[in-house]
C-alpha cells in the first residue's frame, strides 16, 4: 500500500491510484459505522468478508447484464476497480428492521420484513445523507429513470455518469430495479421441493472475540460465576431447491468460501437434513 500514491479516504474504504489509467486499487477497512456516522467502531475481519461480499454482488450483477465498476479481486482486503463519476445516490436493500429502519417506524430490531424494501439516500454528510424518493431523484437531476433501472454502470457508458456509490457492503450495496425483478425471479423459481441446510459458523481458536467477552463478563455479572471461556457463533439457514443432498451440500460449501464465511478468521460446520 505504501508504495502506491493514496487519492481518497472515506469511512469504509481507502481509493489507491491504480496499476493503469482510470483504473484504483479499492481497499476495506474495519471501520464501522452507523446512524450517519454518529457511531463509530471496528469490527475485526469486517473489510475481508466485505471485499468477498463485494465481489459475489458485481459479479453476480455482470451476470445478468448490468455492468459495474469491478475487475477483479486483488486479495483478501482490494480489489481492482474502474475509476468512475459517482451518482450521488445510495441504494440501501432492507430484509430486516435494523438501525435507522427501526428508529423511524419503531419496529422491534431483528424483525424480519414481509419482503424486500429499497430505500434512496442522499449521499451528503452534512445533510444526514436524508432518505429521498426515486421523485426527488429525477427531479433534481441527481440520476435519471435509466440510471435507477440499470443500477451501477461503468465510465463512459453515458456522459457524466458512472455508478451509484458502495461497495456491496452490507447493508448498503448498488442495485437497480432490474437487480430487484431478477431477484423476483429467482425467487419464484424456488419449488416446494426444498432441502434444509444449517451452517454453524464459530471463530477460530486463537481469534479474539469481543461479544463473546461481553457476553460472559454480563453472565458472571448477573451472578452466574461458574460460567468460564464464551464464544459466539452464529447460525445461518438456507432453503435449497436442491434434491440431491451430495450437491446441496456442496453448493453451501461453495457459499461457504464465497460469502456466508471468513475463511481467514471463521470455521464452518454444514448440516443437511
Amino acid at each position: 500500500m505504501s508504495r502506491r500514491r493514496q487519492i481518497y479516504e472515506g469511512k469504509a474504504k481507502v481509493l489507491f491510484e491504480g496499476p493503469e489509467p482510470g483504473t484504483l486499487v479499492q481497499y476495506f477497512k474495519d471501520d464501522a459505522s452507523a446512524f450517519h456516522n454518529q457511531k463509530r467502531g471496528t469490527i475485526t475481519g469486517k473489510g475481508v468478508l466485505n471485499n468477498r461480499i463485494s465481489e459475489f454482488l458485481m459479479t453476480r450483477l455482470a451476470e445478468i447484464g448490468i455492468p459495474t465498476h469491478f475487475v477483479r479481486r486483488l486479495n483478501m482486503r482490494e480489489q481492482l476497480v474502474r475509476e468512475v463519476e459517482i451518482i450521488p445516490i445510495a441504494v440501501v436493500i432492507r430484509n430486516a428492521a435494523a438501525g435507522s429502519l427501526a428508529q423511524r417506524l419503531g419496529i422491534t430490531e431483528g424483525t424480519m420484513l414481509p419482503r424486500s424494501i429499497i430505500e434512496y439516500y442522499f449521499k451528503k454528510d452534512e445533510l444526514g445523507d436524508p432518505l429521498v424518493t426515486e421523485e426527488h431523484i429525477t427531479a433534481f437531476g441527481w440520476a435519471s429513470t435509466q440510471d435507477l433501472d440499470e443500477g451501477p454502470l461503468p465510465p463512459g457508458s453515458r456522459p457524466g455518469r458512472g455508478g451509484l456509490p458502495g461497495s456491496g457492503a452490507p447493508p448498503r450495496h448498488p442495485a437497480g430495479r432490474r437487480a430487484r425483478r431478477f431477484q423476483g425471479a429467482e425467487n419464484a423459481a424456488i419449488t416446494d421441493k426444498v432441502m434444509k441446510a444449517r451452517v454453524h459458523i464459530s471463530l477460530k481458536p486463537g481469534v479474539l472475540d469481543p461479544q463473546g467477552k461481553a457476553i460472559g463478563n454480563a453472565l458472571q455479572g448477573l451472578g452466574f460465576a461458574d460460567v468460564g471461556e464464551v464464544r459466539q457463533g452464529k447460525l445461518i439457514e438456507l432453503d435449497l431447491a436442491d434434491t440431491d443432498p451430495a450437491a446441496a451440500r456442496a453448493r453451501v460449501e461453495e457459499m461457504c468460501r464465497q460469502l456466508l464465511a471468513n475463511p481467514v478468521i471463521e470455521n464452518y460446520a454444514i448440516e443437511i437434513g
